[in-house]
């Protein structure tokens, strides 16, 4: 900063410290010093002598010493002794500006805009913002959005707003549109600055899966992804990959109003434990659909299925159930091989971290070590990545391992090629888990007797879980009457039902939520349960790829059902829980199901199916 410092006389000067010159012919400093330097009677601009250097001074009626800032610049004038002129003292350095008559470090850059909080804009002058201005018409100064002012464009301040069909917009509260903040899913619109209809919500018609493990001699079977369109208009559906951050179509089709279609996708499963980036596939529909995954060989050979849950209700915590690791167990094509059982989890948002922690020995594999039982693994995924983690050796079984991350995942779990039971079969399983918090504390698990080996499988959840068993008329096994779990223990009902039925249940109650799956044999399939507090009043069912041997239904009793409009020619058969078992056989591809209660008070269906040495099943539905 520039010192001011002054005379008795003439104009004066800033800084000046030495001795004056010995004539004042064109100095400043001889000029503004107040001096009479060379003798004439005459000090600075009165000495004819300092006209070249007092040509810069104007005439002013200013007060003696009173210092000021030339206008657009960075000179300081002052005032002379006389009061008639304001001459030139000194510059400003380049960092700084003039402000009141001295050199100072600005305040703002010269040009800046800033916005109050009333909406009026202040400019830089001279390294000072000025006194508040209003903007222009129709205009404010949004600090939200930068220091300018701006178009008031928004129908109301404050309020989210349509800017097209699938369009919604933010509105900042000085009216001004931030900008599309949200892009509506297919088959929803946008209504009154929101995304409406039944996609809008996000998640609900997204759909995660993956290619699972397939017996030797068939690993590469691909997979139809069967669909039931419950609408009564056309409903476009892809399945997609994701490519760095974009999905990609690679089968696509309509479905036509309450029908069913399929589409036909490789599977590209991987072998083993490891970390896969952007394997897994992503169902898309435009509005709601049901749908379901068959590992099959044609059209009328299936290996394993499992009902697809939408990303919406994905959780972030699971327990897991699936079958010991067989070794030395023959396949379809009479090799003796190794059979692991196994589960993947797929990432359903990027940078999602998620620990798996197993309950048996795991493998290990690229990135992944090999576990032991109550041992942990992190990794972070992103949407599309699988995580894979399989069975290490014979009779290691992983069910009851733990799933948990920090946002939504998928969970598969998937048996290669089991022979529980003993059986002389070996077939492949594949299930959706449900998340902890969508498990409940009452199931009626359906036994149709055409299955001749019907294992139930409770996994606990929660420590000190207290589960009881009440089996059905002409149910036998155990244990009965009931086993404390502690969270990750399981016990196995192996139910027998007298063969003079046609269907019987067990009902399993439990102190606190657990998970339930039923494993038909002697051609194994897996099929986790629906919990009472989760029956639906209707379900749509697609039959495209496999003929259907049974279905089986719980009710509450009283209840009616329907299939396709008509009473479902099912013989039931009541328990003494206050339930009804029933089963229908054989439901011929293609076409399209509709179960429904009477009363609406909801119901259970699970779907099986037998195809000359392979066989399926699944809850029908897409979760709960």
């Amino acid at each position: 900063m520039l010192a001011l410092a002054g005379a008795a006389a003439g104009c004066f000067r800033v800084g000046f410290d030495g001795a004056p010159p010995p004539t004042p012919e064109g100095d400043l400093a001889a000029c503004t010093n107040g001096a009479d330097d060379d003798g004439d009677a005459l000090a600075d601009c009165l000495d004819d002598g300092c006209a070249a250097v007092c040509a810069d001074c104007v005439p002013a009626s200013c007060a003696p010493g009173f210092a000021r800032c030339l206008d657009g610049s960075g000179v300081v004038q002052l005032c002379d002794q006389s009061g008639a002129l304001f001459c030139p003292v000194g510059a400003c350095a380049a960092d700084q500006v003039c402000a009141g008559g001295r050199c100072l470090a600005p305040d703002c850059n010269e040009g800046e805009t800033a916005c109050d909080d009333d909406g009026a804009v202040t400019r830089c002058l001279a390294g000072t913002l000025l006194v508040p201005a209003s903007c222009g018409a129709g205009e404010v100064c949004d600090p939200t959005l930068g220091d300018v002012c701006r178009a008031m464009d928004c129908p109301t301040p404050g309020a989210a707003y349509c800017s097209g069909p699938a369009e919604v917009s933010g509105c900042t509260p000085f009216g001004v549109s931030s900008g599309v903040a949200d892009t509506c899913a297919p088959g929803a619109a946008c209504t009154g600055g929101a995304c409406t209809g039944p996609c809008s919500a996000p998640g609900a018609c997204d759909f995660l899966f993956v290619g699972v493990p397939n017996i030797a001699g068939a690993a590469t079977l691909p997979h139809a992804v069967v669909v039931a369109n419950a609408e009564g208009a056309p409903v476009q559906v892809a399945v997609q990959t994701r490519v760095g951050g974009e999905w990609l179509d690679v089968a696509v089709t309509t479905v036509s109003p309450l029908s069913g279609s399929a589409l036909m996708v490789p599977n590209r499963h991987a072998e083993g434990t490891g970390i896969s980036p952007l394997q897994a596939y992503r169902f898309r529909a435009e509005s709601p659909v049901v749908p379901h995954v068959l590992t099959v060989a044609d059209m009328s050979v299936s290996t394993a299925a499992f009902a697809l849950w939408p990303v919406a209700r994905l959780g972030t915590s699971y327990r897991v159930v699936t079958l010991p690791h067989d070794e030395g167990a023959e396949d379809w094509t009479g090799m003796v091989v190794s059979h692991p059982g196994g589960f993947v989890v797929m990432g359903a948002f990027d940078g999602t971290t998620v620990e798996v922690t197993v309950t048996a020995a795991s493998a290990s594999g690229p990135g992944v070590p090999a576990l032991a039982p109550g041992e942990s693994y992190q990794a972070v995924l992103n949407e599309g990545d699988v995580f894979q983690v399989v069975s290490a050796a014979s009779g290691d079984d992983l069910t009851g391992s733990a799933v948990v991350a920090d946002a939504p995942v998928g969970v598969i779990v998937f048996h290669a090629c089991t022979m529980a039971g003993g059986s002389a079969y070996c077939d492949q399983i594949a299930e959706t888990i449900p998340p902890v918090d969508r498990l409940g504390t009452t199931y009626v698990v359906p036994l149709d007797v055409a299955a001749t080996e019907k294992l139930v499988r409770v996994v606990a959840a929660w420590p000190d879980t207290m589960v009881d068993f009440l089996p059905g008329a002409g149910v036998t096994g155990g244990p009965f009457p009931g086993v404390l779990l502690q969270a990750g223990e399981h016990v196995d009902v192996e139910a027998d039902v007298a063969f003079a039925l046609p269907v019987a249940d067990l009902v399993v109650s439990a102190s606190q939520p657990v998970l339930v799956a039923l494993l038909h044999g002697p051609r194994e399939s897996l099929a986790v349960v629906r919990p009472v507090d989760a029956w639906e009043a209707d379900y749509h069912f697609a039959i495209t790829a496999s003929t259907v041997e049974g279905i089986a239904m719980v009710r509450t009793a009283g209840d009616t059902v329907s299939v396709d409009g008509s009473t479902a020619s099912a013989t039931w058969l009541m328990d003494g829980a206050g339930y009804e078992a029933g089963v229908l056989w054989t439901l011929a591809a293609p076409f399209h199901h509709v179960w429904q209660t009477g009363m609406g008070s909801g119901f259970g269906v699970v779907a099986r199916g037998d195809n000359g040495g392979t066989s399926w099943a699944f809850d029908v539905g897409t979760g709960w």
